[in-house]
């Protein structure tokens, strides 16, 4: 699990998004993120309950990143369980 999250955090972290947007090709980025910082970011969620599972699957419907989409969820969850 450290090694994926240690390859996410190299192909998301700020510096690595404005360098790659600079100069296209020189960095590796991840395009479930860079999908998700285009369109998920500015895109409410429908409301309902959903699980871990629920949101995966949302998710990736729209080629977004689970673990950026879920994290954009707990900030407009009313409830969490």
């Amino acid at each position: 699990r450290e090694a994926v999250d240690a390859a996410c955090r190299s192909m998301t972290a700020s510096w690595v998004v404005e360098q790659a947007r600079q100069n296209p090709g020189s960095m590796e980025t991840c395009r479930y993120f860079d999908d998700f910082q285009e369109a998920g970011e500015a895109t409410l969620m429908p409301s309902g309950v959903y699980d871990l599972e629920e949101l995966k699957k949302w998710g990736q419907a729209r080629g977004w990143c689970p673990y950026y989409l879920t994290r954009q969820a707990l900030n407009h969850a009313n409830i969490l369980v």
